[in-house]
């Protein structure tokens, strides 16, 4: 359909022109899980007290998220903390527990930020893990 141009420049002073929608928040800027030293630190813990009896895959992808499926992070340090290592349950400190689970989490893909993971029943239980778990915290 053609339409003239003074016409079609009145057309198109009534249509409403709306900003773009915001921009995805960047990485950065969403509060993460942990922070990255932390997951440093647990790294070299869970090597040191773990990987002599248990391998990587054991807490990461597939089969880690149908083990854990409808868990929560609390519920994952429990475990650990109380059962593990199998040899000296119980011995290391919360914060070292606290760092194992900061580094199985990036192991999975959550979010990391800038503060480390508390050891408190309140910080771990607010993290879902298993398949279709958020990977991210909302921007408060």
């Amino acid at each position: 359909m053609y339409l003239p141009p003074a016409a079609f420049l009145a057309a198109c002073s009534s249509v409403s022109v709306t900003s773009p929608a915001p921009a995805v928040e960047h990485a950065a800027e969403i509060p993460g899980f942990f922070s990255a030293e932390q997951a440093e630190r647990g790294r070299a813990s869970y090597r040191q007290a773990c990987s002599e009896c248990h391998t990587l895959s054991e807490f990461q992808g597939a089969d880690f998220e149908w083990a854990w499926r409808r868990q929560t992070a609390w519920r994952l340090y429990r475990e650990i903390s109380a059962n593990m290592p199998e040899d000296r349950p119980g011995e290391l400190s919360a914060e070292t527990y606290a760092d194992i689970v900061a580094y199985l989490l990036s192991r999975n893909g959550y979010q990391v930020g800038s503060a480390d993971l508390v050891p408190t029943e309140e910080a771990l239980a607010a993290i879902a893990l298993g398949a279709g778990a958020p990977k991210t915290k909302t921007k408060e």
